[in-house]
């Protein structure tokens, strides 16, 4: 779980050319278990959310996203570094590969194939509501 430690906090951004808000706020790990909310705004007003497990099992760590209306499929993490963590599973359609990364004070989300098929968020320190 220290792999994904960085990502704890508060974070807001832009999606959609700027004209939505993203905030991810992502707990510090436990030994066992980190836990996520991403909420996506336009005009005040919620378009889409997500709840997100990071979960230490015996074989590994998996991310376990809970998109808003839509089935949950665990990523493998199968790459980390300092500031660094990328989650695989090839045999789910889009996407397959979920990396976050932070180089100084952004954080940078992104989720994509290997097709060539990629969507990225930035995102800075926010205050915790």
């Amino acid at each position: 779980m220290e792999a994904v430690g960085f990502m704890a906090g508060c974070w807001e951004g832009t999606f959609d050319g700027g004209r939505g808000t993203i905030e991810e706020h992502y707990t510090s790990p436990s030994n066992n278990l980190m836990l996520g909310t991403t909420r996506y705004l336009r005009d005040g007003i919620t378009v889409s959310y997500e709840f997100t497990e990071i979960v230490a099992h015996a074989d590994g760590v998996r991310l376990i996203p809970h998109p808003s209306g839509q089935a949950s499929v665990p990523f493998r993490l199968t790459r980390s570094a300092e500031h660094l963590a990328v989650f695989e599973n090839p045999e789910h359609d889009f996407p397959q590969m979920i990396t976050y990364r932070l180089s100084g004070k952004t954080l940078t989300a992104r989720i994509e194939n290997p097709g060539g098929d990629r969507r990225q968020w930035s995102m800075r320190p926010a205050p915790c509501h």
